[in-house]
């Protein structure tokens, strides 16, 4: 009975005992670094296959495995998956993290050429997010890298990822330039996918620089390079270079070419459960039918057009709630891990500082009162020297604003004088001599004249008279007695009454809204209506011009208006103008004009 119990206890100890020593056994195996790479290739595979669930899991086992053994290659190349995990299902914020954790894995064990490729893909997964700027800088490190480790395999991804990103942020040249590099490495080193992709990017690029026959070229070898590829997931590429080709045909309305490589590119997106292409085919066939009158073709891709486009809205709406929740999780788990981490930080602290706290005291309370005085006393310092900062500024900017208007008042002035005095001139000397000159001409005996004679002399006088009175009302409106004494209000009435007289035009007021200015502003306002009417009467062949004036939210502006035949673009600078535009900046204003075979209109605004 005792040997039988003995058994019965003794038997399972035995299978428990077995079975530890398989399960060691296994776990040495796998921790062996050739079997841990079989993992890693495993889980790789995996991922191509899209079989992203079973991917993740070997690839978690990969690192807890390589980090009890230290092995940071493998722990790298796991952490690389899993990123690449992330990111072919738009969780880039994790990917982000994996990425570089397998950085720095790879740094540790030396692995250049997985570093590289890490630091590319780093890139590719910022572009992915709209972040250019990011996928270049790290393109360009993957670069960097393969200079100094000499190591070239991976240039020709780089280069083409970073000609993407150029092309992303519209600069063409640069982005050319990388893709010709891509192309040059990716031949070399025998990379399908970036010499079909390369060729593919500069066709399309060539093509929208109207370089059509070297476009369509690299577009074409681009279709024969992913042909030759017995690998779908490489060959299926052929779709993005029919759908180019297709879109450059219907823009030349060559549309039988365009519907046959169109749905070239539809069959391959269709077998490749291509949602986002596959819409973009449809509707290139649908325009293409409908543009060659085939509706009923038309309709069948306009019907599968609104599908996929259905599809594809769901499927961006899912992978954006996706990517919402990734980052949401995400981020809470950092805050979880920061809370952690700060909990943990905080015990530390606290037991450092119940034993620091006691020596600090009373030294920190004599430091802090000697700190609190001098403050104090340097705070009051600096106020009583700002104060009297503010004292001299305040008192140096009244003197300069004094001054100031002392010299646009002396300014002022001196021109009025001189304006005065030229008027004077103008009226004095130039004045009487005109007249002199009409009464000389009236003087003159044209009974033994000849008809034509007579008729050159009547000429003469009345070009002499109109020359007296433009000198006469040029001398008077230099400084115009009613604007001085009577303001811009009277003055502009006055005018318009004169040129009302002449019966050339007809000039129309309307100052309602006008209100009082400076006596600086009110003469340049009076010397713009001067030369706008001026300009009106010698080149505008108009029958109607007015001056307006509106005051919207404080602002004045003075309008002048014709009716005539407007002003031809290469005399839009004429002196007229430039001096027009001269009195406008000195009163601080705005100018502007607008002119057709309508009549023009020019504005002031006070500002």
């Amino acid at each position: 009975m005792k040997k039988k119990l003995l058994l019965f206890i003794l038997f399972p100890l035995i299978g428990y005992c077995q079975l530890f020593q398989e399960e060691t056994e296994i776990r040495k195996y796998y921790n062996q670094p050739a079997s841990l790479a079989n993992l890693n290739q495993v889980s790789f595979l995996l991922n191509d296959l899209s079989l992203y669930d079973s991917s993740f899991h070997i690839s978690r086992r990969c690192i807890a495995l390589a980090r009890e053994t230290r092995n940071y290659q493998e722990l790298g190349l796991a952490q690389f998956n899993i990123g690449l995990l992330y990111q072919r299902t738009s969780k880039y914020y994790q990917a982000v993290e994996y990425y570089e954790a397998a950085i720095r894995s790879f740094q540790r064990a030396k692995d250049a050429r997985h570093e590289i490729e890490a630091y590319s893909y780093l890139g590719m997964c910022y572009r992915g997010q709209d972040m250019s700027d990011k996928n270049i800088e790290f393109q360009r490190r993957a670069i960097q890298l393969s200079y100094q480790y000499k190591n070239y395999q991976f240039l020709g991804m780089c280069h083409s990822a970073l000609g993407l990103g150029f092309l992303k942020v519209s600069e063409i040249d640069s982005a050319k330039k990388h893709f010709n590099l891509a192309l040059k490495f990716a031949r070399e080193y025998a990379d399908t996918m970036t010499v079909g992709g390369s060729l593919k990017n500069l066709g399309i690029i060539l093509l929208a620089e109207n370089e059509d026959k070297k476009g369509l070229t690299l577009l074409k070898q681009s279709i024969e390079v992913f042909g030759n590829s017995s690998w779908m997931k490489i060959s299926n590429n052929q779709a993005f270079s029919y759908m180019a080709l297709a879109d450059y045909y219907h823009k030349y309305k060559d549309y039988q070419a365009s519907i046959d490589y169109a749905q070239k590119a539809f069959a391959i997106t269709q077998k490749s459960d291509w949602i986002e292409e596959s819409e973009a085919a449809s509707a290139k066939l649908y325009e293409n039918f409908s543009a060659i009158g085939n509706q009923a073709k038309a309709l069948y891709y306009l019907e599968l057009n609104q599908i996929y486009n259905k599809q594809l809205t769901q499927q961006r709406l899912r992978v954006q709630q996706e990517a919402l929740n990734s980052r949401l999780q995400y981020e809470l788990q950092q805050n979880k891990i920061k809370l952690l981490n700060n909990e943990s930080e905080k015990q530390e602290l606290q037991r450092n500082s119940l034993i620091i706290i006691l020596l600090v005291v009373s030294v920190g309370s004599f430091v802090i009162f000697s700190l609190y005085r001098t403050n104090r006393k340097q705070k009051k310092e600096i106020e009583e020297i700002n104060l009297g900062l503010e004292q001299k500024v305040a008192a140096r900017t009244t003197e300069l604003q004094k001054a100031y208007n002392e010299i646009k008042d002396a300014t002022m002035i001196g021109q009025t004088i001189e304006r005065k005095r030229v008027a004077a001139d103008l009226h004095d000397n130039l004045g009487s001599l005109l007249s002199a000159l009409t009464f000389s001409l009236e003087a003159v005996d044209t009974t033994h004249s000849s008809p034509g004679e007579r008729k050159i002399l009547n000429t003469i006088k009345e070009q002499v008279n109109q020359a007296h009175e433009e000198v006469r009302l040029f001398s008077h409106n230099l400084q115009p007695t009613e604007l001085e004494k009577e303001g811009l209000y009277n003055a502009l009435e006055i005018l318009a009454a004169k040129i009302n007289t002449l019966n050339k035009i007809k000039l129309e007021l309307d100052l309602k809204q006008l209100t009082p200015q400076a006596k600086n502003i009110e003469f340049n306002l009076y010397s713009i209506c001067l030369e706008g009417i001026n300009n009106i009467l010698k080149h505008a062949q108009a029958t109607y011009a007015s001056i307006s004036f509106k005051n919207t939210n404080g602002q004045l502006t003075m309008s002048i208006a014709d009716n005539g035949k407007g002003i031809q673009a290469n005399k839009i600078t004429g002196i007229g103008l430039n001096n027009i535009k001269s009195r406008v900046e000195q009163i601080g204003a705005h100018f502007s004009i607008k002119s057709d075979e309508k009549g023009t209109v020019l504005n002031v605004t006070l500002t």
